[in-house]
Protein backbone atom coordinates (compact mmCIF):
# COMPACT_ATOMS: atom_id res chain seq x y z
CA UNK A 1 0.00 0.00 0.00
CA UNK A 2 1.73 3.59 -1.18
CA UNK A 3 1.77 6.32 1.43
CA UNK A 4 -0.57 8.48 -0.18
CA UNK A 5 -3.17 5.06 0.20
CA UNK A 6 -2.39 4.98 3.49
CA UNK A 7 -2.84 8.32 4.51
CA UNK A 8 -6.56 8.03 2.94
CA UNK A 9 -6.79 5.73 5.24
CA UNK A 10 -5.91 7.24 8.36
CA UNK A 11 -8.15 10.13 7.40
CA UNK A 12 -11.47 7.48 6.78
CA UNK A 13 -10.64 6.35 10.14
CA UNK A 14 -10.88 9.51 11.64
CA UNK A 15 -13.94 10.11 10.11
CA UNK A 16 -15.30 6.52 10.91
CA UNK A 17 -14.52 7.72 14.60
CA UNK A 18 -16.68 10.91 14.58
CA UNK A 19 -19.37 9.83 12.51
CA UNK A 20 -20.82 7.18 14.07
CA UNK A 21 -21.45 9.58 17.51
CA UNK A 22 -23.18 12.01 15.11
CA UNK A 23 -25.69 9.23 14.25
CA UNK A 24 -26.32 8.63 18.38
CA UNK A 25 -27.41 12.38 18.40
CA UNK A 26 -30.13 11.70 15.40
CA UNK A 27 -31.60 8.42 17.44
CA UNK A 28 -31.87 9.38 20.84
CA UNK A 29 -33.52 5.95 21.38
CA UNK A 30 -29.57 5.04 21.60
CA UNK A 31 -28.25 7.45 23.95
CA UNK A 32 -30.64 9.96 26.36
CA UNK A 33 -31.38 13.43 27.41
CA UNK A 34 -28.12 14.78 29.34
CA UNK A 35 -25.60 11.84 28.38
CA UNK A 36 -26.10 12.79 24.56
CA UNK A 37 -25.84 16.92 25.14
CA UNK A 38 -22.44 15.82 26.91
CA UNK A 39 -21.25 13.46 23.89
CA UNK A 40 -21.56 16.18 21.48
CA UNK A 41 -19.97 18.89 23.78
CA UNK A 42 -17.04 16.20 24.29
CA UNK A 43 -16.92 15.22 20.39
CA UNK A 44 -17.27 19.18 18.87
CA UNK A 45 -14.57 20.89 22.21
CA UNK A 46 -11.39 19.80 20.81
CA UNK A 47 -12.28 21.71 17.41
CA UNK A 48 -13.08 24.66 18.50
CA UNK A 49 -9.85 25.30 20.09
CA UNK A 50 -7.10 26.31 17.34
CA UNK A 51 -4.44 25.69 19.92
CA UNK A 52 -6.44 21.85 20.34
CA UNK A 53 -6.60 21.73 16.16
CA UNK A 54 -3.09 22.32 15.90
CA UNK A 55 -1.34 20.51 18.66
CA UNK A 56 -2.92 16.81 17.91
CA UNK A 57 -2.71 17.53 14.25
CA UNK A 58 1.17 18.44 15.09
CA UNK A 59 1.32 15.26 17.24
CA UNK A 60 0.10 13.16 14.10
CA UNK A 61 2.70 14.44 11.73
CA UNK A 62 5.45 14.55 14.12
CA UNK A 63 4.68 10.33 14.99
CA UNK A 64 5.23 10.06 11.00
CA UNK A 65 8.45 12.11 11.25
CA UNK A 66 9.88 9.98 13.68
CA UNK A 67 8.98 7.15 11.74
CA UNK A 68 9.07 3.26 12.84
CA UNK A 69 6.79 2.05 16.04
CA UNK A 70 6.52 6.34 16.46
CA UNK A 71 3.99 6.58 13.96
CA UNK A 72 1.44 4.45 16.41
CA UNK A 73 3.10 4.84 19.94
CA UNK A 74 2.82 8.49 19.65
CA UNK A 75 -0.68 9.32 19.04
CA UNK A 76 -1.62 6.30 21.79
CA UNK A 77 0.67 7.86 24.17
CA UNK A 78 -1.31 11.36 23.80
CA UNK A 79 -4.48 9.50 24.08
CA UNK A 80 -4.02 7.88 27.42
CA UNK A 81 -2.26 10.89 29.00
CA UNK A 82 -4.95 13.41 27.64
CA UNK A 83 -7.46 11.17 29.34
CA UNK A 84 -5.59 10.88 33.08
CA UNK A 85 -5.02 14.50 32.88
CA UNK A 86 -8.75 15.18 32.17
CA UNK A 87 -9.19 12.71 35.41
CA UNK A 88 -6.86 14.38 37.35
CA UNK A 89 -8.91 17.59 36.45
CA UNK A 90 -11.91 16.42 37.18
CA UNK A 91 -10.62 15.16 40.41
CA UNK A 92 -9.31 18.35 41.59
CA UNK A 93 -5.50 17.40 40.74
CA UNK A 94 -4.72 20.48 38.14
CA UNK A 95 -1.31 21.92 37.39
CA UNK A 96 -0.73 25.42 37.20
CA UNK A 97 -0.67 27.38 34.21
CA UNK A 98 -2.75 24.54 31.36
CA UNK A 99 -3.22 27.49 29.30
CA UNK A 100 0.37 27.89 28.75
CA UNK A 101 1.01 24.78 28.36
CA UNK A 102 -1.49 23.79 25.71
CA UNK A 103 -0.09 27.20 23.87
CA UNK A 104 3.32 26.07 24.60
CA UNK A 105 2.93 22.48 22.89
CA UNK A 106 1.95 23.86 19.61
CA UNK A 107 5.32 25.87 19.61
CA UNK A 108 7.53 23.10 20.98
CA UNK A 109 5.73 20.33 19.00
CA UNK A 110 5.55 22.73 15.43
CA UNK A 111 9.93 23.24 15.66
CA UNK A 112 9.73 19.47 16.44
CA UNK A 113 8.27 18.63 13.18
CA UNK A 114 10.55 21.64 11.39
CA UNK A 115 13.99 20.69 12.78
CA UNK A 116 14.27 17.06 13.56
CA UNK A 117 15.31 14.43 11.38
CA UNK A 118 16.02 11.14 13.56
CA UNK A 119 13.78 11.87 16.31
CA UNK A 120 14.19 8.70 18.89
CA UNK A 121 11.18 7.51 19.47
CA UNK A 122 11.42 7.52 23.16
CA UNK A 123 11.78 11.72 23.07
CA UNK A 124 8.94 11.69 20.57
CA UNK A 125 6.97 9.52 22.85
CA UNK A 126 7.59 11.80 26.37
CA UNK A 127 6.99 15.02 24.77
CA UNK A 128 3.64 13.70 23.42
CA UNK A 129 3.04 12.12 26.74
CA UNK A 130 4.24 15.73 28.40
CA UNK A 131 1.68 17.92 26.37
CA UNK A 132 -1.21 15.75 26.07
CA UNK A 133 -1.03 15.75 29.82
CA UNK A 134 -2.33 19.97 29.31
CA UNK A 135 -4.92 19.18 26.76
CA UNK A 136 -6.53 16.58 29.01
CA UNK A 137 -5.87 18.99 32.10
CA UNK A 138 -7.99 21.45 29.50
CA UNK A 139 -10.97 19.23 28.75
CA UNK A 140 -11.34 18.27 32.46
CA UNK A 141 -11.54 21.25 33.24
CA UNK A 142 -14.35 21.80 30.83
CA UNK A 143 -15.83 18.26 32.22
CA UNK A 144 -16.42 20.04 35.55
CA UNK A 145 -19.27 21.62 34.14
CA UNK A 146 -21.18 18.87 32.30
CA UNK A 147 -23.04 16.88 34.76
CA UNK A 148 -21.96 12.93 32.46
CA UNK A 149 -18.04 13.00 32.44
CA UNK A 150 -18.19 9.47 31.02
CA UNK A 151 -20.04 10.39 28.02
CA UNK A 152 -18.04 13.79 27.54
CA UNK A 153 -14.97 11.96 27.60
CA UNK A 154 -16.05 9.20 25.07
CA UNK A 155 -16.75 12.45 22.84
CA UNK A 156 -13.47 14.21 23.47
CA UNK A 157 -11.22 10.92 23.06
CA UNK A 158 -13.30 10.12 19.42
CA UNK A 159 -12.35 13.62 18.44
CA UNK A 160 -8.82 13.91 19.57
CA UNK A 161 -8.02 10.20 17.85
CA UNK A 162 -9.79 11.98 14.83
CA UNK A 163 -7.42 14.63 15.00
CA UNK A 164 -4.12 12.99 15.46
CA UNK A 165 -5.33 10.66 12.62
CA UNK A 166 -5.35 13.65 10.24
CA UNK A 167 -2.24 14.36 11.60
CA UNK A 168 -0.45 11.23 10.46
CA UNK A 169 -2.07 10.96 7.29
CA UNK A 170 -0.71 14.75 6.58
CA UNK A 171 2.55 13.08 8.03
CA UNK A 172 2.45 10.67 5.19
CA UNK A 173 1.68 12.92 2.81
CA UNK A 174 4.14 14.93 3.56
CA UNK A 175 6.81 11.74 3.85
CA UNK A 176 5.68 10.88 -0.05
CA UNK A 177 6.89 14.08 -1.08
CA UNK A 178 10.36 12.73 -0.54
CA UNK A 179 11.40 15.91 0.80
CA UNK A 180 12.33 17.06 4.72
CA UNK A 181 11.58 20.56 2.83
CA UNK A 182 7.98 19.56 3.61
CA UNK A 183 7.74 19.03 6.69
CA UNK A 184 10.35 22.07 7.72
CA UNK A 185 7.27 24.33 6.21
CA UNK A 186 4.81 22.64 7.86
CA UNK A 187 6.47 22.96 11.96
CA UNK A 188 6.95 26.51 10.47
CA UNK A 189 3.34 26.68 9.77
CA UNK A 190 2.52 25.60 12.95
CA UNK A 191 4.89 27.26 14.99
CA UNK A 192 3.97 30.77 13.02
CA UNK A 193 0.42 29.82 14.16
CA UNK A 194 1.16 28.79 17.90
CA UNK A 195 2.59 32.56 18.04
CA UNK A 196 -0.84 34.00 16.78
CA UNK A 197 -2.59 32.46 19.30
CA UNK A 198 -0.22 33.61 21.97
CA UNK A 199 -0.36 37.40 20.41
CA UNK A 200 -4.17 36.71 20.64
CA UNK A 201 -4.44 36.05 24.43
CA UNK A 202 -3.06 39.45 25.16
Amino acid sequence: MGMRHYGLMMVAMGGALVFPSASLFAHPGHVHGIESSELASGLLHPWLGLDHVLAMVAVGVLAVRAGGRSVWLVPLAFVVSMFFGGIAAVNGLSLPGIEIGVVASVLALGLLISMSRDLPAQVAVATSLLFAWFHGQAHGAEALQVASFAAYSAGFLMATSALLLIGVAAGFWLQSLRSSAGFRVAGGAITAAGLLVIASLF
